[in-house]
This record gives structure tokens, sequence and C-alpha cells, in this order.
């Protein structure tokens, strides 16, 4: 039998060997080589789960979308509120933004108004929040648009993008909120 120090020697590995396996998810094996251990595969680690998204949320290219029709009637609000009814229906989840043609399609075909996760950045360009890149929508905004007071993004009915300032309030019939699987 081994000394108590070398075993715990020996377990300490084995949970530094596990901890700092793969971290793409592909699977690994660790084989016994301790009396102390079966002589089959002591421990199989499975790929991560494929990504979801959470309940009532639609999977559109990486971004999972919720739509929350608010009736036939325009409800006031302003982007910090619409912020705020995301978060609370599901923790991390934003309003939305798309980066590429299936999302914006998506988004389009609501034939709805609503608020994105656009804002102005600090050196004065327009972002969508948690994107990285910018290259796909700026052809979408509407003639005019944004204009130099303006603060936050918006889509239009027509699939154009407006843009609004702070203070703004403005009625709307659906929210769309999201959650980026990347």
């Amino acid at each position: 039998m081994a000394p108590l120090g070398q075993s715990t020697s020996r377990l300490w590995l084995l949970l530094l060997l596990l901890l700092s396996g793969p971290a793409d998810g592909t699977q690994f094996q660790l084989l016994a080589r301790d009396r102390h251990f079966p002589a089959a595969p002591l421990a199989s680690l499975p790929a991560a789960d494929p990504l979801r998204c959470p309940d009532l949320f639609q999977l559109v290219g990486i971004t999972c979308y919720r739509v929350e029709h608010l009736g036939a009637n325009y409800t006031a609000s302003t982007w910090a509120q619409d912020t705020d009814f995301c978060q609370n229906l599901h923790p991390p989840a934003t309003l939305p933004t798309f980066a590429s043609e299936a999302e914006y399609v998506f988004l389009r075909e609501l034939r709805e108004y609503f608020m994105l996760n656009m804002v102005r950045a600090s050196g004065g360009r327009f972002v969508m929040t948690g994107r990285t890149d910018d290259s796909f929508w700026p052809a979408f905004w509407a003639d005019g648009e944004p204009g130099s007071l303006d603060h936050y993004g918006s889509l239009y009915d027509d699939g154009l993008l407006h843009a609004f300032p702070k203070s703004a309030s403005f009625g709307r019939r659906v929210i769309v909120c999201q959650v980026l699987l990347n």
C-alpha cells in the first residue's frame, strides 16, 4: 500500500488533470495506472451539451429571440424600460441585435416597430451591443438617420433602422428580447 502522502499527491494530480481537460468540450479518458483504481477507464467526460435557447426563445443563427406581443394597442415605453423588461424575462436577455442576413430577416418579418440594443458609442458611432462585427447592418439606416442628438436605435415596420434621443418614449405593440449563444 502506498504511503498516505503519495496517495494524496496522486489524487491531487488526478483532480488537476480533470479540471484542466480540453476546453473545447472534446471527450477524454484517464486510464488507471494504480492498483487503487480499476483497470477500466477511470473517468469519461462527455462533450458539452449543444447550445440551447431558454424556454420560449427561438434560435435564429447564433441568437435566441423572444417576441412578446403587448396587444393591439400601442404601449409607450423608453429604451431603459424595455431593457429592464427583457432582463426580467431572463436575466442575461437584452434588447435584440442582428449581425447576419438570417437574423435581420427574422426581425424584419415581424413587421413591427421595436427598440434594439443599439447605442451611440463614445466615439459617436452606433454599435449593436454584444456584437463584434458591424459590417452587415449599417446599410439598413433610413434616409437621414441617425441624427446628431440620437442615442438609441430601433427597427421600424419598414425594416429600416431609425435612431432616437435618450429621453424619448415610443408606443409599440411588441418587445423583442434576445440571448446570444456565443
